[in-house]
Parts: structure tokens; C-alpha cells; sequence
């Protein structure tokens, strides 16, 4: 399935909003709650799915800048001279 680009870019923004939700949800209900512990793991889990994710795609961005920067490009100095056949 293909996302829209702009929903793809935020994917790792959903998942800290998630996880900062469960966090508050779980911290209002407070610790007497049954599922304190669920809501707060579940939203450390949320937190830390969306800053892995934002990393792995920084690292892979910045790899492929890498690459084009480093590639050397050729001119073909003999094709500048002709004239253009239009």
C-alpha cells in the first residue's frame, strides 16, 4: 500500500503523538489504576517506535547525500562544442 508523501514524512510524528497521549492518559488516571503500567509502557514503546524510526531515515537520507556528493561526475567537453541539431 503507498502512502501520500506528506502523510509518510510525519509517520514518525503519529508515533510520538500516540505515545505522549498514552503517557498523559495513563498519567491522569494515576498510579491506582489497573492499567497504569500498561498505558505508560505502551506509550514508551510509542515513543521510542517513532524516534527509531526518524533516525533510521535521517541515516539513510544523509547516506544518499553522501553518495551524490562523493560521485564523480564526467564531462563530455568534446559535445560542448557542436552546435545544437534542433
Amino acid at each position: 500500500m503507498l502512502l501520500p508523501d506528506n502523510v509518510y514524512r510525519r509517520i514518525p510524528h503519529y508515533w510520538m503523538l500516540i505515545g505522549i497521549a498514552f503517557l498523559l492518559l495513563g498519567l491522569i488516571a494515576g498510579s491506582s489504576y489497573t492499567m497504569f503500567p500498561a498505558y505508560v509502557g505502551f506509550g514508551i514503546l510509542c515513543i521510542g517506535r517513532g524516534l527509531w524510526i526518524y533516525q533510521a531515515r535521517w541515516k539513510h537520507h544523509h547516506r544518499n547525500e553522501m553518495k551524490i556528493l562523493r560521485s564523480t561526475q564526467i564531462i563530455d567537453r568534446s559535445r560542448m562544442d557542436e552546435p545544437d541539431r534542433g
